[in-house]
């Protein structure tokens, strides 16, 4: 063993100093794995806190309690003022028609809304018109109250308000559902009836109606669909005033006009209905167009606009190029003729006394020093001057006294297109069925 050890010292020194750091190691790796286990702990406990934490709805302070129901009183109050902004064209008839009645409108409004659902024959037919004259027999002054309500509402509708309709009207500004009373044939009688409003309006105020743009995005020709009534109705509501703003922009013509859905589009407590129309005219109409629309809100009617492409009535550079086109063929029938010795009926231009130039006339683009007149007599034995001599002298001018300098090229018109994408958005209310 002795005689080993002796023989093998060395390798046994290394052994032993290896087995000694591969303990140290594996302390190590112990120490680190508990601590690494303690972190790992305490990120679980963590993540556990937060999660109650979220799900907790903790209460306010006594001291906020008072200033968050301050906050929320304001920002009630300031919601209800903007939605007046958002379709709310009705209230101001409404309330005239209240005020002659002689009692509070939301209370009126709770009241007949209350009598529609109690009335189980509402449905049937001609159960709306037996409601109506039942309800209006508790109020001494309803006709009074309905002609207040017409005055009022003809100044925000498109539509013709008269005896034979004005009730109807009515109904549906108290939020039952307008249904034409379930007749195709009825719907398409109003929709003519509106056509026929709307084309008188543009007559009126001298804007052409081109193409489809007349049928403001309706189909004429057969009865719509039942289902489809309303939704036609609700959209002439729109278009009516949408149209009436066209036709009074000043603009030229109204040449498209699409309703991109029917349908209006529900989004939270908002209804959109969508439209796409093109209307040609004087730049700075279309502009005073474009902020009519945004100053509908005053008028309690909400239109996004959501884009404008504007169109150049013709090609301005193309309208140079043809101009060039013209002039160079004219200057090689001309130089044709000078170079054949023919008169000037046969290729002189005009300013020399060519065709089409009368007598004592001179072209206005040619210097008045580069042209002889007839009355001129010291200037009547002169040689006339071809056509190279007067473009060299015209090279030899300051740039500003050329023919045609600042002439307008490109622009000069302030005619163009515009294409609208129009959104109109108002407040959904329950309506009545």
């Amino acid at each position: 063993m002795k005689r080993f050890i002796k023989d093998n010292l060395v390798l046994l020194i290394v052994l032993s100093v290896a087995v000694i750091i591969s303990l140290a190691l594996l302390v190590l790796v112990v120490i680190e794995h508990s601590r690494m286990y303690n972190y790992f702990q305490q990120a679980e406990e963590l993540r556990n806190q937060i999660g109650e934490l979220i799900q907790q709805k903790p209460a306010p302070v006594k001291g906020n309690i008072k200033p968050i129901e301050e906050e929320t009183a304001l920002y009630r109050k300031n919601t209800a003022q903007l939605q007046q902004f958002f379709g709310k064209v009705k209230e101001p008839a409404l309330e005239a028609f209240a005020a002659t009645l002689g009692v509070k409108l939301p209370e009126f409004l709770e009241k007949f809304r209350a009598a529609w659902e109690e009335d189980t024959n509402r449905t049937a037919l001609g159960g709306r018109d037996r409601f109506y004259q039942r309800f209006k027999r508790d109020y001494p002054k309803w006709n009074q109250a309905v002609e207040a309500f017409r005055k009022e509402f003809q100044k925000v509708t498109a539509e013709p308000l008269s005896s034979s309709n004005v009730d109807e009207v009515l109904m549906t500004a108290l939020g039952v559902q307008r249904n034409m009373e379930n007749s195709p044939e009825n719907c398409l009688r109003y929709m003519w009836s509106m056509r026929s409003r709307m084309v008188d309006l543009f007559a009126e105020n001298k804007v052409e109606l081109q193409g489809e743009a007349a049928s403001f995005g309706f189909d004429y020709k057969n009865p719509p669909l039942p289902e489809m009534v309303p939704d036609i109705v609700r959209n002439w509501q729109v278009i009516g005033d949408l149209a009436t703003r066209i036709a009074k922009s000043g603009v030229n013509a109204l040449y498209s006009f699409y309703i991109r859905n029917m349908a209006s589009e529900r989004v939270g407590d908002y209804v959109i209905y969508h439209y796409t129309f093109g209307v040609s005219g004087d730049l700075n109409k279309i502009r005073a167009f474009v902020k009519a629309l945004h100053e509908a809100t005053r008028e309690h009617r909400m239109y996004i606009v959501r884009s404008v492409f504007l169109y150049a009535d013709s090609d301005g550079a193309q309208n140079v190029f043809q101009e060039r086109a013209a002039e160079a063929e004219r200057l090689r029938l001309e130089l044709e003729g000078l170079n054949t010795g023919t008169d000037a009926a046969s290729g002189m231009p005009p300013e020399m006394g060519g065709p089409g130039m009368m007598p004592g006339m001179r072209n206005p683009m040619m210097p008045p020093e580069m042209m002889a007149g007839p009355e001129d007599p010291s200037q009547a034995q002169q040689p006339v001057k071809t056509l190279a001599q007067i473009r060299e002298e015209i090279q030899k001018l300051p740039y500003d006294k050329r023919p045609g300098y600042g002439r307008k090229l490109f622009g000069g018109s302030p005619n163009c297109e515009a294409v609208f994408d129009v959104e109109y958005v108002a407040l959904a209310e329950p309506e009545l069925n």
